[in-house]
């Protein structure tokens, strides 16, 4: 080799030694620089609420990629005292894997302050919620002062992608406080925007759409219930969201006699399917109101149990209409569809009388029009109720309720209809309320009624044929409950029953309802112990005639009772 060639071989290699050198002490630079402002963004202040701290941090400056591993940001003492004594509402404790970042836009950081990045995957998350819910809320940011200083000034993320993540609250520190769970929750957002105009907002950043899925959850956070699901997923660019299995459920066995008086009555939810579609986003972010186009309920199952010897709560039960007014955020509902419904009632009464057992099945019913919005209402304050079902597996039953969302005292129209059926499939009902057994048939029932909160009046129309009663007695000893047939009622009441009543014979009897409603009778109680009264007066001995109801008829006799009550309170 000439001496040339090795001068500049050594000139190059000069070259490349300093570049290297160069490079590796600008690329250090650049690690403590990059390491550093990311640090800052952090509120470490002595006055801030939480302590954070990382196990590791590894910045890859070509290829502007950074990884935090053994993230945790924790309460401090201070805070969490505030929490006992009633001074905040709500702390977080956080436990993260990794946090990677991905084509990070380096200038920006250190130029300007503002975090930049093509990708952000955070992994292996647990974060756990600590609420004190006797705190009233207030309308606040979303802790962003609390978890960043004010030397961020923005952050522009194109895709966040959070990863087998966990969510846990509880009314404190404890383990055992644990109130709700949501399991291996995956969340996904792009175009996350934040800037000095977000973060005044109470969602602090802007987006542009978000998916999440978790893949199980429960809570205990309603007393003596719990709540779980299967899988939930949320999509802003669908606008829905979908909950598989839900279940709502009693958790806890009343051993006291206060504690029984509160199970008087034990409700069970499950439901196949629920979906939520259509949410207006921008109207629940802008206005705080909750408007979604419709609400489907899939395979539903509603099991009520009563148990009448405990007392029974003496508050006032509103009907759906003051229960719709009363929500206090604004609500707009267009439609709430129900397919294959299944109801299952209950009502254990005294020890001589049967469990009194009611099932609607095959329910396929439709809600129009709920909402307590004052300008939608002017337009349109019908809210409609239709509903199909098979009652005891036995008859098709028919149910229409037309509900005034503005009439002051509830104001609603009922009508009922009732397909063919064998008497004998209401023994249990009869027999809650009376010793008695009925044969025959029912041709078919209709009942039309107006109603509101105070009472009830209309019509009922019963076409029965081969009606036959048969009365007994029953009476309690040790060796349990004896049934005896009473003979003389038997003979006293079936020569003067009326056998048939059929609709097209000049003697039929038509049936009225009637109906002072106690307020604390619930809506469905009240809609059953009106039929009711159309029913026992058409059962009971005496003159049978058709009679013509016309509508304005109807509203008259509701207007009268209204004027009978008003004068009552007066």
């Amino acid at each position: 080799m000439s001496k040339r060639s090795i001068i500049i071989l050594s000139i190059v290699a000069v070259i490349l030694t300093v570049v290297v050198l160069s490079f590796t002490s600008l690329n250090n630079y650049l690690q403590e620089k990059i390491k550093t402002r990311l640090d800052s963004y952090i509120n470490s202040s002595e006055k801030g609420l939480y302590h954070y701290s990382y196990e590791s941090i590894n910045i890859h400056v070509l290829e502007r990629r950074v990884s935090i591993g053994g993230v945790r940001i924790e309460p401090k003492k201070i805070a969490l005292d505030s929490i006992e004594d009633d001074k905040l509402r709500a702390l977080v404790s956080v436990e993260i894997g990794e946090v990677a970042l991905h084509d990070l836009f380096i200038y920006p950081l250190l130029a300007n302050n503002t975090i930049e990045v093509e990708d952000i995957q955070i992994s292996d998350t647990h974060l756990h919620y600590i609420f004190d819910r006797e705190v009233e809320p207030k309308p606040s940011t979303f802790m962003i002062s609390n978890l960043f200083s004010d030397k961020l000034k923005g952050a522009l993320i194109h895709d966040f992608e959070l990863k087998n993540a966990s969510v846990s609250m509880s009314d404190g520190e404890l383990s055992d406080s644990v109130y709700l769970r949501i399991d291996s929750v995956d969340i996904s957002i792009n175009e996350i925007l934040m800037d000095e105009s977000t973060v005044q907002n109470q969602q602090p950043f802007d987006y542009g759409s978000i998916k999440v899925l978790a893949r199980k959850f429960s809570g205990d956070f309603i007393k003596n219930y719990s709540v779980s699901s299967g899988p939930i997923l949320i999509s802003s660019e669908d606008s829905t969201v979908k909950i598989i299995d839900l279940k709502f459920a009693p958790t806890t066995i009343m051993k006291s006699d206060m504690e029984k008086q509160f199970a008087r009555a034990v409700f069970q939810i499950g439901v196949k399917e629920l979906l939520l579609s259509s949410i207006n986003i921008s109207s629940w972010d802008e206005l705080g109101a909750l408007e979604i186009n419709k609400i489907s309920i899939s395979e539903p199952l509603f099991q009520i149990s009563v148990d009448k010897k405990w007392p029974k709560p003496m508050n006032e039960k509103p009907l759906p209409s003051t229960s719709i007014r009363s929500i206090p955020i604004p609500l707009i509902i267009d439609t709430i569809d129900i397919k294959q419904g299944n109801v299952r009632f209950q009502q254990i009464g005294d020890v001589d009388k049967p469990t009194l057992k009611l099932k609607f099945g095959q329910i396929n019913s439709k809600l129009t029009n709920i909402t307590n919005d004052s300008l939608l209402l002017e337009k349109n304050a019908r809210l409609a109720f239709n509903a199909s079902t098979m009652f005891m597996d036995s008859a098709r039953l028919n149910l229409q309720i037309v509900f005034n969302l503005l009439a002051p005292d509830d104001a609603y129209h009922v009508n009922v209809k009732m397909d063919e059926m064998p008497f004998s499939v209401v023994n249990q009902i009869l027999e809650d309320q009376a010793n008695v057994q009925i044969d025959g048939k029912v041709n078919n029932l209709k009942a039309e009624f107006e109603a509101n909160k105070h009472n009830a009046k209309g019509i009922l129309d019963l076409d029965y044929s081969d009606l036959k009663l048969k009365m007994h007695k029953t009476k309690v000893t040790e060796s349990g409950t004896k049934v005896k047939s009473s003979w003389l009622l038997n003979t006293m009441i079936n020569p003067i029953l009326r056998t048939n009543n059929n609709i097209d014979q000049p003697n039929f009897k038509q049936g009225e309802i009637s109906y002072d409603r106690p307020l604390d009778i619930a809506f469905f109680g009240m809609i059953w112990h009106s039929t009711k009264t159309g029913l026992m007066s058409t059962l009971l001995p005496g003159k049978g005639q058709k009679t013509e109801t016309t509508e304005s008829n109807k509203k008259e006799e509701v207007k009268k009772t209204q004027k009978k009550h008003k004068k009552k309170q007066s």
